[in-house]
């Protein structure tokens, strides 16, 4: 029986006649088990909401230092955004921003990805470290604006219109030469919110 259909279980009122002794004790069983019902119901909802964590052996990462960023490229690549606690959003929102750059640019990140707000972006950046990048970024978006003031007025999206007529690639040029890797500041930054991260094992 799935939640939904136990809660209404416990609050339907039993079949029959209502002046049965039988029945009044059903009720009254029915009319208890619904509180319990919704209060399991709640803190299955509770459960759900907590932020997953990345679950890692000691033994291992002893043996193998890179087991943490293994653990957390995973943890980010499949990471369902609105789960996540404000620490886990903030690397989650860098992590994406320097992954696509990476792999395909500026012109396709702003392309493809779903309207984010990128001057939340820009401070994820700056919240783990990433200062040169956090630059980029914002450098990138004033050229996508100043472009979109240029692009012909039949684009009625003028982000849209800016980006399709910006040259980005000296961007993508400028984020490969950061001093420090995003992934570098993103360790850094796990390790210093580590609890919200995660969760060891011998």
């Amino acid at each position: 029986m799935t939640p939904s259909n136990r809660g209404a279980a416990a609050h339907r009122r039993p079949a029959g006649q209502l002046d049965g002794s039988g029945n009044l004790s059903a009720t009254v069983a029915a009319d208890r088990a619904f509180p319990a019902a919704v209060a399991e119901l709640g803190s299955l909802e509770i459960i759900r909401a907590m932020p997953t964590l990345i679950h890692l052996s000691r033994k291992e990462a002893a043996k193998n230092p890179n087991v943490r960023w293994e653990g957390l490229n995973e943890f980010l690549s499949f990471a369902d955004l609105p789960s996540l606690s404000s620490a886990q959003r903030v690397a989650y929102l860098a992590y994406g921003y320097s992954s696509h750059i990476e792999m395909a640019g500026h012109h396709d990140y702003f392309s493809t990805t779903p309207t984010p707000d990128y001057s939340e972006v820009v401070s994820a950046l700056r919240a783990i470290g990433a200062i040169e990048q956090a630059s980029v970024l914002t450098a990138a978006l004033d050229a996508v604006q100043a472009a979109s003031v240029r692009a012909p007025e039949q684009y009625s999206n003028r982000f849209v219109a800016g980006v399709e007529f910006a040259d980005l690639t000296e961007y993508d040029e400028m984020f490969g030469r950061c001093t420090r890797s995003v992934p570098d500041c993103l360790m850094d930054y796990v390790e210093k919110h580590e609890s919200e991260f995660i969760a060891w094992r011998p």
